[in-house]
């Protein structure tokens, strides 16, 4: 079930986020309000990221977690 109040709680943590650091917040990862699904970090910080390809995103799920 949609869980408005949830929703609203990760806004203003994105948006407080955001004000504290514009570089950074977009390495942030937050509970799904459908699934209740943790987001995985991503491999590489955003600024850090120079490849938007979808195989250069997707990369974090092939990688064996041994490394």
């Amino acid at each position: 079930m949609f869980d408005l109040a949830a929703l609203v709680e990760i806004f203003l943590e994105w948006k407080h986020d955001k004000t504290e650091n514009i570089l950074t917040y977009r390495d942030r990862c937050h509970r799904s309000v459908m699934t209740q699904t943790q987001a995985v970090p991503h491999h590489t910080a955003w600024v850090d990221a120079l490849d938007d390809s979808s195989a250069e995103y997707l990369w974090a799920a092939e990688v064996p977690s041994s490394l």
